[in-house]
């Protein structure tokens, strides 16, 4: 599962949701980027409440719990192959 081309699509998985994240607000269709003078930076207008919702919910819960669910998996993981008796015990001398 380590494979360069496996790491490859993921790598390219993740760009191309980050890139497809954000082009509805970049093109106008879903929200509008507007200059923020409070924060001095560029940010989503807040008269599209559905689109601020929306990018939240895309660009935080999403991922969050993908962080999550994938952390659980590899917990489990580790723990199978602890009681297979397959891990090691790391033992560091100074």
């Amino acid at each position: 599962m380590n494979r360069p081309t496996v790491i490859g699509v993921y790598i390219g998985a993740i760009w191309l949701y980050s890139f497809s994240a954000r082009m509805p607000a970049a093109v106008g269709v879903m929200g509008q980027y507007m200059y923020n003078a409070n924060t001095m930076e560029c940010d989503l207008g807040n008269a599209n409440k559905v689109a601020r919702l929306v990018y939240l919910v895309v660009d935080a819960f999403i991922p969050v719990m993908l962080i999550f669910i994938l952390y659980f998996f590899v917990f489990i993981m580790v723990r199978q192959r602890n009681k297979k008796g397959k891990l090691t015990k790391l033992v560091v001398k100074y």
